[in-house]
């Protein structure tokens, strides 16, 4: 005993959820008491920063988070429908072009996030045609996704999400915390994940006359100015540089201006897309994006 509580020394146990039976000195057994043991590495709800979500189902959930699912979490959305990543990592992205199929217990259109270190996260049901990242681009936590759905084996628009050991969506999901949850008997939740921005990896590619080049560009909240580059790498080509806010907003870099670059004051919040097209010969193109907050 120590402090009035009983220590006891256990081998290297994966998360999971266990049952423990104690045994005294004198051979007694007592009863079977459940222990919990969580990832040891902070998720953050999968939301952009500020924005608030509902959770409709939590682990053990009666409805559907039993089984392999059973530390599975669902969130639905109060305001702002993008689903964030909740660690940093590598993408693996599943659009299938699938709306709600109730007969078929699937996960719908989904994304799987690799961790590189033995755990990944999967965020499912989400909406086919919106996601804002591509298989093996690199994520940051808070960095959005795709907008939440309701895809697959889903009764309202909402994201599931859970955490494995296994690359596939299906493994058997493991309990682990979200570091920015406060109250965990909370209904309505409010993110606190952070994606800081900054300079992005420049974007290149050719584009012959008349020919368009689109990319997805995530402004958090609270952003002050995006400010886009671009420019020819080779001949005499010439490119129009286009943002368009979520809201539909176009902004315009044309190819016959002086300026090389697009600074856009107070951006809307979400996911923006940054569009390209050659409006003059054929050549490389580059476009690089840095964002302050």
């Amino acid at each position: 005993l120590d402090g009035g509580r009983l220590k006891v020394p256990l081998p290297a146990l994966e998360p999971a959820r266990y049952l423990v039976v104690l045994r005294s000195p004198d051979g007694r057994l007592g009863p079977p008491a459940p222990l919990e043991l969580f990832s040891g590495t902070g998720y953050y709800l999968p939301a952009l920063a500020g924005a608030s979500w509902r959770i409709t189902q939590r682990p053990f959930g009666t409805f559907s988070h039993w089984g392999r699912s059973i530390h599975a979490w669902d969130l639905a959305p109060v305001e702002n429908r993008l689903v964030a990543a909740m660690r940093a990592g590598i993408v693996h992205a599943f659009d299938r072009r699938q709306g709600q199929n109730v007969r078929s217990r699937s996960f719908g259109n989904y994304i799987t996030i690799d961790h590189g270190d033995g755990e990944y996260s999967h965020y499912a049901h989400l909406r086919s045609g919106t996601f804002l990242v591509r298989t093996g681009e690199r994520v940051e936590a808070g960095q959005a996704l795709a907008e939440v759905g309701n895809s697959g084996y889903s009764f309202g628009t909402h994201v599931h999400v859970h955490v494995t050991r296994a690359f596939p969506i299906a493994s058997m999901s493991i309990p682990f915390r979200f570091a920015d949850l406060e109250n965990d008997r909370a209904s309505v939740v409010v993110a606190g994940n952070r994606y800081q921005g900054g300079r992005l990896p420049k974007w290149q590619g050719r584009l012959g006359f008349a020919e368009w080049w689109s990319e997805g560009l995530t402004v958090p909240r609270g952003t002050k100015r995006i400010e886009l580059r671009h420019g020819a790498k080779e001949g005499k080509a010439g490119f129009d540089l286009h943002a368009v806010s979520p809201a539909g907003r176009r902004y315009t870099l044309p190819a016959a201006q002086a300026e090389d670059s697009l600074r856009i004051e107070s951006p809307e919040a979400g996911g923006w897309r940054v569009w390209v097209q050659a409006v003059e010969g054929e050549g490389l193109f580059w476009v690089d994006a840095e964002m302050r907050r």
